[in-house]
């Protein structure tokens, strides 16, 4: 009876407050995960071989994001990571993933250390 008190009082919450009812019921069953298991160190001046980045789940294609990279380290939109490093030093860069949904869009983070 508890669950069932509990329930109904869940939907009329979402029906009265609009917005405020988008309930996650269960845990999401197909979550982005950033497969790239890591990226490369640099060494100042010479140029990264591009590198992939690589995601499962969601729905594709992901649109990448970088922050935290050394500078004139780069990532596309499309995942392609490279650059060539200009300053020496230990970076935590941190990389996410989004999917193309449009309804529910999925996102994943991964840090990584960079050392140039």
């Amino acid at each position: 009876m508890k669950a069932l008190s509990t329930a109904l009082l869940l939907l009329f919450l979402s029906i009265l407050l609009p917005g405020c009812g988008n309930f996650e019921w269960l845990p999401d069953s197909n979550p982005v995960i950033i497969s790239t298991a890591s990226l490369p160190d640099g060494t100042i001046d010479t140029p990264y071989t591009s590198t992939a980045m690589a995601a499962t789940g969601g729905t594709g294609p992901y649109t990448w994001t970088l922050s935290g990279a050394p500078p004139g380290v780069t990532m596309s939109s499309s995942g392609a990571f490279g650059g060539t490093p200009t300053q020496a030093g230990i970076f935590t860069v941190s990389i996410t993933a989004k999917d193309a949904s449009t309804s529910n869009p999925r996102t994943a983070s991964k840090s990584y250390i960079i050392r140039v």
